[in-house]
């Protein structure tokens, strides 16, 4: 295993005529708390999934410990989502299964051998850790969506992956559930875990944040030490942050 298990090497990405992503480079370290930070469009949510292997660049290559992913077969890929979990913004439940469901599937993928006893009580453990007070055996659609936020934060964690990717967590979430959540996430920080954070909330940031990228219309502005790059007085850097709430 490299010390930078997610690799950006000149990656640009188009949706018809827009520029999303323009040559970008990033190295993420093993072990440590990367946020991405920028305005809305910037290009951050862009970066994690592209990171994630969800998106593939239209120029430049992601690679998943040393492997380009764009070159992966079936196996192996599959082998690499096992390691990740992903939270994504706009939660993306499945719509057709419930909420239990939602957190079998990705426990049933990664280990086949357990038991359905096994299987519950890690289901019931996940919604305790959030003292989310749902039924299990409801459907997204009957349920608030920053409820339905906190579950997807559940079902990218479930499986305890190596690698946490946090697509803006924070959004839909009212003040107590964010103290849930940046609760929950400390916990897989100080276990050493490798998490990329994507958001526009500083809040976030400055609580769990050991270092920071800064993205505007695709290009990177600035990364480094969280702490370090937020007390630069780069014109650029700071007309970027200005903006930020």
């Amino acid at each position: 295993m490299t010390d930078t298990p997610l690799v950006l090497e000149n990656v640009s990405l188009s949706f018809g005529t827009r520029l999303a992503l323009d040559e970008l480079n990033l190295a993420f370290r093993r072990g440590i708390t990367t946020v991405i930070i920028g305005t809305s469009g910037s290009g951050k949510s862009l970066a994690l999934k592209t990171s994630a292997g969800l998106l593939f660049p239209d120029e430049g290559e992601a690679y998943f410990e040393g492997r380009k992913i764009s070159t992966m077969n079936e196996t192996e890929y599959q082998h690499m989502q096992s390691r990740t979990g992903f939270h994504f913004q706009d939660a993306a439940l499945w719509a057709n299964k419930s909420l239990k469901e939602n957190l079998t599937l990705p426990l049933m993928a990664g280990d086949v051998n357990l038991s359905d006893r096994e299987i519950d009580e890690r289901v019931e453990a996940a919604f305790g850790s959030v003292n989310l007070d749902v039924d299990p055996e409801s459907r997204p659609a009957s349920i608030s969506m920053g409820q339905r936020k906190m579950v997807s934060f559940l079902r990218a964690t479930i499986t305890r992956p190596e690698i946490l990717f946090l697509d803006e967590p924070s959004t839909f979430l009212d003040a107590g559930s964010i103290r849930q959540l940046v609760s929950r996430i400390e916990v897989y920080k100080n276990e050493g875990r490798t998490i990329l954070m994507a958001t526009h909330d500083r809040r976030i940031g400055e609580k769990l944040a050991d270092e920071v990228v800064v993205l505007f219309h695709g290009r990177l502005v600035a990364s480094g030490p969280y702490k370090e790059v937020l007390a630069s007085q780069d014109p650029a850097l700071m007309a970027v942050l200005r903006d930020l709430t």
